[in-house]
């Protein structure tokens, strides 16, 4: 705000004479300049230092996830890459961020969001249903349900 306020003064005072007279002599566009190449500094300084926040975790399980969301979105660049079973867990943490973004976007400017996620069009054992010999075997319908909540 100081520089900015340097700034308008000299600009001020090098176009309106009785301001410029008042202060009598001063090289009021050099300074005003000066001050404005030194705003835009400040400014483009302080966007590279939220730039360079790293992630205090690099894994973290489904209670954690919600301060994690929060905590990558105080960057500039948010990238996250999430391994899960239907995505679900992190659509919920996602998606008021990701709309909160419309109206204030903060520091963020690009979000990149990764998932993996089984394919449910293939035969599983795990989760399945239990075999007449205590063996696991695969649910048809269970995946298929699950394929439904992925889409979704």
């Amino acid at each position: 705000m100081l520089l900015v306020g340097i700034f308008l003064t000299g600009l001020t005072a090098q176009f309106v004479k009785p301001v410029g007279d008042a202060l009598e002599g001063k090289a009021y566009l050099g300074g005003a300049l000066l001050s404005l190449v030194g705003y835009v500094l400040y400014d483009a300084v302080k966007d590279l230092a939220l730039s360079v926040t790293v992630p205090t975790r690099v894994l973290v399980n489904s209670r954690h996830l919600g301060s994690f969301v929060s905590e990558a979105f105080r960057s500039r660049k948010v990238e996250i890459s999430f391994l899960g079973y239907t995505g679900e867990t992190l659509y919920n943490e996602l998606y008021h961020r990701l709309e909160g973004l419309l109206d204030d976007p903060g520091p963020t400017k690009r979000v990149s969001v990764r998932m993996l996620v089984p394919d449910f069009g293939q035969p599983m054992i795990v989760p399945s249903r239990i075999g007449g010999n205590g063996e696991p075997v695969d649910d048809a319908d269970f995946r298929k349900r699950q394929e439904l909540r992925c889409r979704d």
